[in-house]
């Protein structure tokens, strides 16, 4: 079974990415290694490639905002640009 660019932390990713740049290990002997698929692999080069190590990095979540802050904001705007709700 393969591991999505979750399963597996960046410290690995780039350190594998690199090791396989530098020719110490083969494209196959990489994906073995951490139980991937090609495509993923080749993911991770491409994006190493582009954006350097930060690019492997896990992205952040968005923030999680109540129903209650989202309607105060929604008021306050509309109120700003003279709004009304009823």
């Amino acid at each position: 079974m393969s591991k999505s660019m979750k399963g597996i932390n960046a410290i690995e990713k780039v350190k594998l990415v690199e090791e396989y740049l530098s020719g110490k290990i083969s494209r196959s002997a990489a994906i073995k290694k951490v139980g991937i698929n090609e495509s993923t692999f080749r993911l991770w080069i491409r994006l190493y490639r582009t954006s350097g190590t930060t690019a492997l990095l896990p992205l952040k979540k968005n923030k999680y905002y109540s129903k209650e802050l989202k309607i105060k904001v929604v008021k306050e705007y509309l109120s700003s640009n003279g709004v009304s709700i009823k």
